[in-house]
């Protein structure tokens, strides 16, 4: 779980980061909210990123502009 994830995102190098998707909750990417109503639940496709070699995940919407552009330009 990651408790503050733009502490995260700001440590993610766009040069050496990964990135993939993962069907996630569009409202809870990190799936740390199990109460939420059911309208909330809705899944989509999240991208997320990570420095490489960590095991923290960052959604892109967590992320700084730079970093989230950086990325979508790979």
């Amino acid at each position: 779980m990651v408790s503050n994830p733009q502490n995260a995102g700001r440590q993610i190098d766009p040069k050496t980061a990964e990135a993939t998707w993962f069907r996630a909750p569009i409202h809870d990417p990190y799936e740390i909210y199990p109460e939420l109503p059911e309208e909330y639940n809705h899944v989509e496709e999240q991208w997320f990123a990570r420095s490489a070699g960590s095991d923290i995940w960052v959604c892109f919407s967590d992320l700084p502009d730079a970093t989230r552009d950086a990325l979508w330009e790979n």
